[in-house]
């Protein structure tokens, strides 16, 4: 079995995984906000679907999903690469990116194809990992993926390898320290709407999709539910995950 088939694997499996009730409570949460981010929009692109996760939680809208690799039966558009996506600019009113930008070898490339997708008015709704403080030792020791405190924001290309699975946790929150990310804010062809940090126990006490742990739903709820109280200055420094959602502003 070659390294693709491996990845597929791992994929299913992990979609299998999310119906456990700990890890199923906590990625509740995570579509609930991206739902309510596009809850006004009608043409929807999903981008690195995976085996299409996002089917479980956003069950009442129509969304294109799509990934590099094939997913039969599962209506996935496969072979469609984001730094070369196939279809006409200004075509969609949302795209959602839900654990995806810390897989892409060139995430600006990948970014301004996303952007030319988008309608004026359009918005990029965007779900990553955050490596704080708190979540770096977790994510060293216990993900499989690379993870480092910090990159140099303006050198993000190459980073991660065209290998099936690899990736780096810290990408996307360097993306928006990087060069490429400020001239796009300082030409207004994009706004930064939201930008929330939340979860620093909750997903880990999940164990993850990966090998999730046998955490009953009513405690991450209860977990999820005291994070709310946590203030943002805090989270800064202990949460595990992110939330943002960039609008295009003008033509791109």
């Amino acid at each position: 079995m070659n390294n693709e088939e491996q990845y597929k694997n791992s994929l299913l499996k992990n979609d299998k995984n999310m119906s456990k009730p700990g890890i199923s409570q906590f990625f509740k949460q995570v579509y609930g906000l991206v739902e309510m981010a596009i809850e006004d929009c009608e043409l929807i692109l999903e981008v690195g679907s995976g085996a299409g996760a996002s089917d479980r939680y956003l069950v009442s809208r129509e969304i294109v999903r799509t990934d590099l690799l094939r997913f039969p039966d599962r209506k996935i558009v496969g072979d469609v690469d984001v730094h070369n996506l196939p279809y006409e600019k200004n075509s969609y009113d949302a795209v959602i990116a839900v654990d995806t930008f810390h897989h892409f070898q060139n995430p600006y490339k990948a970014f301004s194809e996303i952007l030319r997708v988008l309608k004026p008015g359009g918005r990029l709704v965007v779900v990553e990992p955050y490596v704080s403080i708190l979540s770096y030792p977790v994510y060293k020791l216990f993900h499989s993926e690379e993870t480092s405190i910090s990159l140099d924001p303006d050198c993000l290309e190459g980073v991660v390898t065209n290998e099936p699975g690899t990736g780096h946790q810290n990408i996307f929150q360097s993306l928006l320290k990087s060069s490429f990310f400020k001239f796009h804010l300082s030409v207004s062809s994009i706004e930064l709407k939201e930008r929330r940090l939340f979860a620093p126990f909750s997903f880990f006490l999940t164990g993850g999709a990966s090998r999730p742990l046998p955490a009953p739903e009513a405690l991450i709820f209860a977990i999820q539910t005291l994070e709310e109280f946590i203030p943002d200055k805090f989270l800064r420094y202990i949460a595990s995950r992110q939330f943002c959602v960039i609008q295009k502003l003008n033509m791109v």
